[in-house]
């Protein structure tokens, strides 16, 4: 269900239900975030990462789980979930910052959004997300085996 009213509690509330309904089905319970897009991706095309509300850290410069979630809703349904671990986000974010920001254009993806326009994010096309998702060099202290 879509709020209009801009009720940070409402919403709140709202995506903590749906974090914890998914998690269980994936079997991720406290090692999982869920951010909702809801109906305009359709029109921009863009993943909104959040980074901060209100000059803290928060969204994926502030979680603590392993793994992201990304929901996406058209018409108050959900219609599909784009799951990344957390570590790769991170890098697939520093990466896109990093080019806008050698292309001159950070001003076009880095936006203050939400309620009172509080939270800095980033706006990622889906298109840059899955080709940098390709690319990205995860760097980890316990690399994990190769698959053949």
């Amino acid at each position: 269900m879509y709020n209009n009213n801009k009720d940070f509690d409402f919403d709140l509330r709202k995506g903590k239900l749906n974090e914890k309904s998914i998690a269980k089905i994936l079997g991720l319970v406290d090692r999982f975030e869920c951010k909702h897009e809801i109906d305009f991706w359709r029109k921009s095309g863009n993943i909104c990462i959040e980074l901060e509300s209100y000059g803290k850290k928060s969204g994926i410069r502030a979680t603590k789980a392993k793994y992201w979630c990304h929901s996406f809703t058209y018409n108050n349904e959900i219609v599909g979930f784009l799951i990344v671990e957390t570590l790769i986000l991170k890098q697939i974010v520093r990466k896109f910052i990093f080019k806008k920001k050698k292309e001159k254009q950070l001003k076009q993806v880095l936006r203050m959004l939400g309620d009172n326009k509080a939270s800095k994010c980033v706006l990622i096309p889906m298109t840059d997300f899955i080709d940098l998702w390709r690319v990205v060099d995860v760097k980890r202290k316990n690399k994990l085996p190769k698959i053949n």
